[in-house]
């Protein structure tokens, strides 16, 4: 879903053999060697795009200390990459507006370099962040432009990468049979490839979401192995935002099929995974699952307490996904509290919230759009081959 960070440093050959930690370990290492204002200005970058997925505030800080190295240097090529990484940590804490931003600031820079690789990996990157924001006909048109893009260069990874991006765009349009071929295309491609902390990340995202897909099709056995697929992967990396999700989602499907005691040890690492992440959002996302739990349980007024505790920051910061499980949890909780009236308005918050994100011209519009790509659809079933 994301930019490539610079990699500039000679250790960077080293990766194959790393996770999270130690690449982070060694990046600290060569600032520590006092080194010129150039690799300097990579180490900052570089720390920045892999702190992504263990901490946003070191994330954060170590992309304001990139951007003021890399003006002074005046170097426009690596001031775009790290306007790229910032994106890239903003969209992963959730905050879609300045991921954008940084997005929107990289772009400028490479459109005035005339950089067509470097804007057809942004417009995958925008694509994400306008799916994030249900602008589902908009995410699908970039993607299509990028993939048309990478495949007429024989990029093959930066294809693959957004065959996964539209294979989640399709979970998120409950089009299952769709995101589990492109999802799947993308993670055959992945396995192919020497293990990097890169590939590995890749992977972590990618059976994540192949989970997801199952999942929506009730096949919670084939879920639950795509999710332990994950976890395995994100723990092997020290992925921490990975480990966080897949073990929210075996918690949510344990949950499903009242196996309780899985189901709550799997919420409970991922509610201390999020908090060492350090995502409001995403620890917040948390007491949903721990709300619908105490729900199957009958621990109605539990439940509410929570939901009603946590609606506020989901309204306040637009996080409609979240917004919508809330009010189709609370209307479930009043339901069976026997208050109607209570029942009624939320479910009817849900309904409007609900049609307002699901556009119903999306699939036409997308059928049409892979029209407009030739040979999309015989390129991916011989993608395999390809490769």
């Amino acid at each position: 879903m994301y930019d490539t960070p610079n990699l500039t440093l000679g250790f960077a050959s080293g990766l194959n053999a790393q996770n999270l930690s130690e690449v982070i370990s060694n990046l600290k290492s060569e600032l520590s060697k006092n080194p010129d204002d150039k690799k300097r200005a990579s180490i900052y970058s570089d720390l920045t795009w892999y702190y992504a997925s263990v901490s946003v505030d070191s994330a954060l800080s170590y992309g304001k200390k990139a951007i003021s190295a890399t003006e002074k240097l005046q170097d426009s090529v690596m001031l775009a990459q790290v306007y790229s990484d910032l994106g890239a940590v903003h969209f992963r804490n959730n905050d879609f507006k300045n991921s954008e931003k940084n997005y929107l600031k990289s772009y400028q820079i490479r459109k005035k370099q005339k950089n067509a690789a470097g804007i057809a990996k942004l417009n995958n990157n925008l694509a994400s962040v306008y799916q994030s924001s249900f602008q589902y006909n908009k995410a699908m048109k970039m993607y299509l432009e990028a993939l048309k893009y990478f495949d007429a260069k024989g990029d093959v990874r930066n294809s693959n990468i957004t065959k996964a991006n539209i294979g989640l765009l399709f979970v998120d349009l409950k089009d299952n049979r769709n995101a589990i071929k492109y999802i799947t295309e993308a993670i055959n491609y992945f396995e192919s490839q020497e293990r990097s902390v890169e590939i590995e990340n890749k992977l972590c995202e990618n059976y994540l979401n192949l989970g997801k897909a199952f999942q929506m099709q009730k096949n919670y056995s084939e879920a639950e192995k795509q999710y332990q697929k994950s976890a395995a992967i994100c723990n092997k990396i020290g992925n921490k935002q990975g480990i966080s999700f897949a073990n929210r989602n075996l918690g949510n499907l344990y949950i499903l099929q009242r196996k309780d005691s899985l189901a709550q040890v799997n919420l409970q690492v991922s509610q201390e995974v999020r908090e060492e992440f350090n995502s409001k959002i995403d620890q917040e996302s948390n007491s949903i699952d721990v709300a619908q739990s105490l729900i199957v349980k009958g621990k109605y007024q539990d439940a509410k307490r929570m939901l009603l505790n946590i609606l506020p920051t989901f309204e306040k910061e637009k996080s409609k996904e979240n917004q919508l499980s809330t009010y189709k949890l609370l209307t479930n909780v009043y339901h069976n509290t026997a208050q109607p009236d209570s029942a009624e308005f939320y479910f009817e918050k849900y309904i409007a919230l609900d049609n307002e994100l699901v556009n119903t011209n999306v699939i036409s519009n997308t059928t049409e759009l892979e029209k407009k790509v030739p040979d999309l659809e015989e390129r991916f079933r011989n993608s395999s081959a390809k490769i």
